[in-house]
């Protein structure tokens, strides 16, 4: 149906961070809201490859203005870059990801001051042969940790304490167990 109305013969450009909410009013989408719509068009198109365009020369192993020999990643996959994206990376948003990997169509970070750079490909695999795709650090978390010998050979306990998570709805990044206590990290913007 969506497909149906676009002329083949043209070339869409869409800005992409212009929506409108429940009530029909226009809004911006917010951060990340062009790579979204880009996604979910490409998703709705069932076109060969979704392309975003950044100021950079794709995926990049570091953050450029904390890492000066940072260099693009040339292959990824959804999974590293929704990771990388949640866990740091600035370059897209991690809800982008959803509709390219629904539809399982690739996606291709570019640089539009460099237009000749390869830019990285973000696709179902990957590079199944590198070791580590790149590092990003968060800021502004909380570090949390549980002791208890109650945990020691016990059932149930990380379910109790994850329901207080819930309760609270609180979101945990990343969870480190050992036999006797959890550390936990939390956004702290929630």
């Amino acid at each position: 149906r969506f497909g149906s109305r676009i002329d083949p013969n043209v070339v869409a450009v869409v800005t992409g961070f212009i929506g409108h909410n429940t009530k029909g009013r226009i809004t911006t989408l917010g951060r990340g809201g062009s790579d979204l719509t880009a996604t979910a068009i490409g998703a709705a198109l069932s076109v060969d490859e979704v392309q975003v365009w950044k100021d950079v020369d794709g995926i990049l192993t570091a953050d450029p203005r904390l890492v000066g020999n940072a260099i693009p990643v040339s292959r990824v996959s959804y999974e590293e870059a929704s990771e990388l994206a949640y866990f740091g990376a600035q370059v897209l948003h991690p809800i982008a990801m959803q509709p390219a990997l629904r539809a399982d169509i690739p996606v291709r970070v570019k640089n539009s001051y460099n237009p000749s750079a390869p830019g990285s490909l973000i696709d179902g695999d990957g590079d199944p042969d590198r070791t580590i795709t790149a590092i990003t650090c968060k800021r502004d978390v909380t570090l949390m940790d549980i002791k208890s010998l109650q945990m020691l050979g016990a059932y149930g306990f990380l379910s109790a304490v994850f329901s207080q998570f819930e309760k609270r709805r609180v979101s945990v990044d990343v969870l480190a167990s050992s036999e006797v206590s959890i550390s936990v990290t939390l956004d702290k913007k929630q």
